[in-house]
């Protein structure tokens, strides 16, 4: 990504009068406020370059896949435009997230000290990939709904190909537009959005309308049709939860700088969700019910993970001081939840199942609020300009 010119620079040695102060701060922040700005902009230009290449590639490749067909139908075989706008557009976001990460974490690089840039080549596969089986997923969510709607619809091959490369460019454009300036929260939606649409488009297809009798794992076993969706999407959340961490940890490294944080909380936070990624990992990887033994790794990992999540929560206050209390008491409210969701669990009045949506949505929850409100910390404690 090409280096915004920074406009606005305060001089260096200000005049001493009245006022050259208050001066000086407001030409600095609108200095910062226009470089902002203006990368803002370059990745709007990057992202719709590669929106229009993503555009004729995708309705050149229909066409010609669909060379001599009229009309070409929205699903029945691979070729359908409605298959091959899911096909090409999750191809199209594998490619585009793995560009747009490798140039912003370039260019991200490039404006950080030492200390805090990112080895972008280990987490490019898991944002790559999490980002294609993400696209690929809503894709097929799409496809079932426009089938639904638009039932036997088939158009010409010209109009069915446009459609296909405008599907591409949109999904380009939103994935370029979201990994350009790549930061927590990019990675954190990516995820976010992987793990809930593996899981409900994987309970959607299951065969076995009683699935939900036994737990979520069930989705994941060998009798499960669906298991490799369920199993691959687990799989790249914990490795992203790894990716994610890393983004997390700039605002804690900043509060130790600070001395707001003990430096101990650094490494608690690094390694625990470390830990906690990749538990998520082996819960897609042991499949449970293949045997007695990977049973129980699978049930320690996903137990392990839960619990590591909800100690985290108990212990907030001692971890993050000068936190808004609203956060504090937020979070002993979704512990509490969750500790009482296992409690009902054990009285028998709970299933499996019930306890684990408990624990997906208030982790989630949790997770969003944590990070906004570490930021806010950051925000508020930031040194005044002079």
């Amino acid at each position: 990504m090409a280096k915004p010119k920074t406009a606005g620079q305060a001089p260096q040695n200000p005049r001493m009068n009245p006022g050259s102060a208050q001066k000086s701060s407001r030409s600095t922040a609108g200095a910062d406020a226009t470089a902002v700005q203006q990368q803002q902009q370059v990745a709007a230009r990057y992202a719709l370059r590669g929106a229009l290449a993503a555009a004729l590639a995708g309705a050149l490749l229909s066409f010609t896949l669909n060379w001599g067909r009229s009309p070409v139908p929205l699903v029945g075989d691979w070729r359908a435009f409605g298959i091959l706008a899911a096909l090409l557009g999750a191809l199209s976001a594998t490619v585009a997230a793995a560009v747009a990460y490798i140039v912003g974490m370039r260019f991200r690089n490039t404006q950080m000290p030492p200390n805090r840039r990112h080895n972008y080549w280990l987490s490019l596969a898991p944002v790559a990939l999490g980002t294609g089986v993400q696209i690929l997923l809503a894709a097929g969510v799409g496809i079932v709904f426009a089938s639904v709607i638009f039932k036997e619809l088939a158009l010409i091959n010209g109009i069915a190909s446009v459609i296909v490369g405008a599907i591409c460019a949109v999904i380009v454009f939103s994935v370029m537009g979201r990994f350009l300036l790549a930061n927590e929260r990019s990675v954190l939606l990516t995820l976010a959005l992987l793990l809930v649409l593996g899981i409900v488009v994987a309970a959607a297809n299951e065969q076995n309308p009683k699935w939900w009798e036994e737990s979520f794992s069930y989705l994941g076993t060998a009798a499960s049709n669906t298991n490799l969706l369920f199993n691959i999407s687990f799989v790249l959340t914990g490795l992203l939860i790894v990716v994610w961490q890393q983004f997390y940890l700039e605002n804690i490294t900043t509060l130790v700088e600070r001395g707001i944080v003990k430096p101990r909380v650094h490494t608690i936070f690094r390694y625990g969700l470390i830990v906690v990624g990749l538990f998520v990992m082996l819960i897609g990887i042991l499949h449970w019910g293949a045997s007695p033994l990977i049973s129980a790794v699978h049930d320690i990992a996903a137990y392990t993970a839960g619990g590591l999540i909800t100690l985290a929560m108990l212990a907030i206050r001692w971890l993050i001081p000068r936190m808004p209390n609203e956060l504090y008491v937020a979070t002993y409210v979704l512990a509490a939840v969750m500790i009482g969701a296992v409690i009902m669990l054990f009285f028998g009045l709970f299933n499996t199942v019930g306890v684990e949506l408990v624990y997906f949505t208030t982790a989630g929850a949790w997770f969003v609020l944590l990070m906004e409100s570490t930021e806010m910390l950051v925000a508020a404690t930031a040194p005044a300009t002079r």
